[in-house]
């Protein structure tokens, strides 16, 4: 998606959500389950409503362009982390990272006039990487 699509995708999300919200107006759900059951079935209907200036509907489009062009969901899930500014090392080779202190090879305390490059953190895992290679 190119970022001038950006304006035809939020028009089209707020058709849709106006749709299907005009429909569900005067019904009483007494699960979530039950609500998410009739947004299906409505997102089914509205993805199969015929465009009003172009021959298809969402359904057909998705169909005949986007789904041959989509590849698998990767193997490992994305793994968020953090990239620190360089952090110089320490005569007694640690690095401080948010008030804590790393070790790291003593190769880097010759090079500490060069800082470690970049510190990956990763908060979920409470891993801290040093490249230093």
């Amino acid at each position: 998606m190119k970022a001038l699509d950006k304006a035809k995708v939020e028009v089209a999300v707020l058709l849709v959500e106006r749709w299907i919200l005009a429909r569900l107006r005067n019904h009483r759900f007494y699960s979530l389950g039950e609500l998410n059951l009739e947004i299906r079935k409505l997102l089914t209907a509205v993805n199969q409503k015929p465009f009003k200036k172009m021959p298809g509907s969402r359904q057909s489009v998705f169909d005949e362009v986007e789904k041959p062009v989509l590849r698998p969901l990767p193997a490992r899930p994305y793994e968020f982390a953090t990239f620190l500014r360089s952090r110089k090392v320490h005569i007694d080779y640690h690095v401080e990272v948010d008030f804590h202190y790393y070790s790291v090879p003593y190769q880097l305390l010759r090079s500490s006039r060069k800082p470690a490059k970049k510190i990956a953190r990763k908060p979920a895992e409470e891993i801290v990487r040093i490249p230093h290679l």
